[in-house]
């Protein structure tokens, strides 16, 4: 019977091409979302690529501490500054796109709700030691999915649907669709599948590590099909 240690050393060796190409599909949406962002100015998206390089910024750190060993301090980084700052801008980021939407002040609100919840699991969390924080991430994943629908049907009553190959909003919102309900079931029940079948949750850490690259190799085509010059509805300068 192979131990939990060599499980998660052979899951880890598996992991790593995933992993590598994911850091690589990263750095070049990172790439080219800085090397379009004059063309974004005075639009939400213009801060898109800084994001992507915070993103890349952290992950290397991440790979750097668990390198050394410190596994800790790679949980905590991702744990209580990554994700909280994922959910806030995308949500924050679709608060600007909303400009003359009635669903616009939907968006604060979600980030309140999350920060709280957030910040309850965190003081729980620390008092019981969690390992990973399943009620805020699903709060927050379960808000951003339904603003990206509640964009794509608003997108679908505008005459941007003429255009959705040039809309980089559209590219944005179908990888964060892919990856946020492909990998709902897994963050939501992290901690359960963890420690009750270790089995099915290295499966399915594999498959959200495929369905984050794919989100990110949309970010690419976002940034490479985009046509800023377009006006949409959805999507205009500030």
């Amino acid at each position: 019977m192979v131990s939990p240690a060599t499980a998660a050393q052979n899951n880890m060796e598996q992991l790593k091409p995933v992993l590598h190409l994911l850091l690589i599909l990263q750095s070049l949406a990172c790439l080219q979302w800085i090397r379009v962002r004059k063309d974004y100015f005075k639009t939400p998206l213009y801060y898109f690529g800084w994001y992507l390089l915070f993103l890349v910024i952290a992950e290397i750190c991440g790979w750097y501490l668990n390198h050394i060993g410190d596994f800790a301090s790679g949980a905590i980084l991702f744990k209580f500054l990554v994700i909280p700052i994922e959910y806030c801008f995308f949500l924050g980021l679709f608060f600007m796109l909303w400009k003359s939407s009635s669903w616009r002040w939907v968006s604060p609100l979600m980030i309140l709700c999350y920060l709280i919840a957030f910040f309850i699991e965190s003081y729980s969390g620390l008092m019981q030691g969690l390992k990973f924080f399943s009620l805020s991430y699903t709060l927050g994943n379960l808000f951003l999915l339904v603003t990206v629908l509640l964009f794509l049907l608003r997108l679908g009553l505008t005459d941007d649907i003429l255009f959705l190959k040039n809309n980089p909003v559209f590219w944005i919102c179908i990888g964060l669709m892919i990856f946020y309900i492909g990998s709902f079931p897994f963050y939501g029940l992290y901690m359960y599948i963890g420690t009750t079948n270790l089995s099915l949750f290295y499966q399915y850490q594999y498959i959200v590590s495929i369905l984050n690259c794919i989100m990110y190799f949309l970010f690419i085509l976002a940034g490479l099909w985009g046509k800023p010059k377009f006006i949409y509805s959805s999507f205009s300068p500030r």
